[in-house]
């Protein structure tokens, strides 16, 4: 599967916690291929 969903994994593991942070456009369209 394919695909870019707006979204990178923001995981913190010394506090333990996972979450997601949205991804600036311009930013995706240089280092992620969508």
């Amino acid at each position: 599967m394919y695909g870019y969903s707006g979204k990178i994994p923001d995981i913190d593991l010394t506090a333990g916690k996972i979450g997601e942070r949205p991804v600036e456009q311009d930013w995706a369209g240089e280092y992620i291929l969508v």
